[in-house]
């Protein structure tokens, strides 16, 4: 009846689960024969669980070797399955603990959620969040290693809590057998090329790409189709790494692999733990394994390429390097930059300390496309004396840059989108000498300076208060954006930014401090560039997600603000009460009858929904 699950053990891994379970006795020093017993209970549910995880996602091959449905049928391979679970509990028991039901029972839930949300996902074509991905492997790949270390507690004097670096393992270990499905040929060798793209599964660069990239659709088509085709998922692998999808994962690894150390370190450290990340990179090839080889380069010193960021840059990202002198403007906007440094002058290069990093993709060559929207056209020679390796010459094309006609506003002054119009008060003004990244030029308006039709900005010029409120005031029926920028040139500036922060808010005003004038020159040089921009790629990624929120999403999330409420607590909730108002409404015997709730989470769920908002007055 187990011989499909002996048949996987018997072509048994690399035993990491046990491997981990000998590196965390080093911390809690149990018997070594009640280690024994756990860890062939934890490798029979994990075999039993490789068991069903190959039929539920149609994988044929299994380390190499046929999967064991392929040989033993689908109905045998489940049932063996499901009776190797219950030969593990009953293992367990001979521990005579009377804890290990209730350790068992917790994370065999969590894992099977764990299993049916990354179901739920693959069948109905719906690509989770990377928190929801995240959450979803804490349960389902994170499940296990929480059940080995909570049994092995059972008999250890120990009470350190270890959740914290059991969830950062569980993500890491998953999420690099993501990336080397898609990049690591050795494992291509074991299983077939990128059956994560054949299974449709939403793996970590998949969620990233499609959540980073919503209107490209080649990823989620290539998903649908379950495609075997090679070239096919080649071209996807190719297409996520444009994406940036898999620099992103690369360096998700790098800092998941670093919080788990300095973890480690909090712990007191723990040399064998460490040792599984050099253990598990081995390649799977015995030739490599031997050489000590990796399976992937990681390029650690990538993170300080972008603070860990995507490779693939937003607008507020790129609004905060161009802000700092440290990116092309012609990059970030359509319009060519007429105003040039001074031939001999160099540019404002960036402060190696303290200041952000920038994306080593921004500053490589532009691809043909990029060069040929700059104007620069590629053409080929006739001179038939030419060799070949000078055939193709680059000559530089004069831009035609866009021209929208002349637009006035309500004070009857035509506005030129391509410049920045400064007004004549300005004249002397230090700041016009460091404006050099955009076109300007004096002009007779009533503000500082005029970015577009409808768009405006003021230098906050000293702290009289007159000044600025009468200017201000002028402005507010003409343009549908006023910001106030505001040069913070003495000791004790509290009081007066008191008073204009107090006014913005009132008067639909932004206000921007800038500490020097070069940061002023650079708030009004961005707001230009970026003037025909839209406004999604300045927001940040929450808040045009929310808009597209549906009731149930808005719901779960209103639950899950409380800490003691996961987003599987939520679910349960509205699936048993069916709205918001009727888990308000219940009391708190209704609320621990919930799955999964309890009576503390209950308890803490009725004191959030029915405490008193206001302030008790205090004598």
């Amino acid at each position: 009846m187990l011989a499909p699950v002996i048949y996987l053990i018997q072509n048994s891994g690399k035993g990491i689960r046990s491997k981990l379970m000998k590196a965390f006795n080093w911390w809690l020093n149990i018997d070594q024969q009640k280690l024994a017993i756990l860890e062939e209970v934890i490798e029979m549910l994990h075999n039993a669980s490789l068991v069903i995880d190959d039929i539920e996602d149609g994988s044929d091959r299994r380390r190499g070797k046929p999967a064991a449905h392929m040989l033993f049928g689908i109905p045998m391979s489940i049932n063996a399955a499901n009776y190797a679970y219950f030969i593990a509990l009953e293992k367990a028991l001979t521990l005579k603990h009377p804890d290990v039901p209730k350790i068992f029972a917790e994370q065999m839930v969590n894992l099977h959620r764990g299993q049916g949300l990354d179901i739920y996902w693959r069948c109905s074509l719906k690509c989770p969040s990377e928190e929801e991905y995240k959450d979803m492997v804490v349960r389902k790949t994170g499940g296990l290693f929480g059940m080995a270390v909570n049994f092995m507690k059972l008999f250890s004097t120990v009470t350190t809590d270890y959740k914290p670096l059991l969830d950062a393992l569980g993500l890491w270990f998953q999420i690099r057998d993501d990336f080397v499905n898609l990049v690591d040929t050795s494992y291509h060798k074991e299983r077939d090329f990128a059956d994560d793209l054949t299974e449709g599964k939403f793996s970590f660069p998949v969620v990233h790409a499609i959540n980073t990239c919503p209107n490209d659709q080649q990823v989620i088509a290539i998903l649908r189709q379950r495609t075997s085709n090679r070239a096919v998922k080649e071209h996807c692998i190719q297409h996520l790494h444009k994406l940036g999808s898999l620099i992103h994962t690369e360096r998700t690894l790098i800092q998941l692999e670093l919080e788990c150390r300095r973890i480690i370190e909090d712990l007191g450290g723990n040399p064998h733990v460490l040792l599984l990340f050099e253990e598990y990179s081995k390649t799977s090839e015995e030739s490599d394994s031997k050489a000590g080889g990796r399976r992937i380069e990681l390029d650690y010193g990538s993170l300080n390429d972008s603070d860990g960021k995507s490779n693939v840059p937003t607008g507020l990202q790129m609004f905060s390097a161009y802000r700092q002198g440290i990116l092309d403007p012609d990059i970030v906007s359509t319009q060519a930059a007429a105003s040039k440094v001074r031939e001999g002058t160099k540019r404002n290069e960036p402060n190696p300390t303290g200041v952000v990093k920038v994306p080593s993709a921004w500053l490589k060559p532009r691809g043909v496309l990029g060069r040929l929207a700059s104007g620069h056209i590629p053409t080929t020679t006739n001179d038939p004396s030419s060799s070949s390796a000078s055939s193709i010459s680059t000559t530089t094309a004069q831009r035609i840059a866009y021209e929208p006609p002349s637009i006035s506003t309500k004070t009857g002054v035509p506005m030129d989108s391509k410049k920045l119009l400064v007004n004549q008060c300005q004249r002397g003004n230090p700041l016009l000498e460091l404006i050099r990244h955009v076109t300007w030029e004096y002009a007779a308006i009533e503000p500082d300076y005029v970015f577009g039709p409808s768009q405006c900005g003021l230098r906050y010029h000293n702290l009289n208060p007159e000044y600025i409120f009468n200017r201000l005031q002028k402005l507010k029926s003409t343009f549908q954006l006023i910001v106030l920028i505001a040069l913070v040139d003495v000791d004790d500036a509290h009081h007066p930014l008191k008073e204009l922060n107090k006014f913005g808010l009132t008067q639909n005003v932004t206000v921007l401090l800038a500490w020097s004038f070069l940061e002023a020159a650079r708030y009004v040089e961005c707001f230009k560039a970026l003037v025909n921009k839209p406004p999604e790629e300045l927001q940040p990624e929450g808040a045009i997600a929310t808009v597209q929120k549906d009731q149930l999403t808005l719901a779960t999330d209103f639950f899950t603000t409380l800490r003691v409420v996961s987003r599987s607590d939520a679910a349960a909730l509205l699936s048993r009460f069916g709205t918001v108002s009727n888990i308000i409404k219940a009391d708190r015997k209704m609320l621990e009858s919930c799955p999964g709730i309890g009576t503390v989470k209950g308890e803490k769920i009725y004191e959030a929904l029915h405490s008193n908002l206001k302030r008790k007055v205090l004598d």
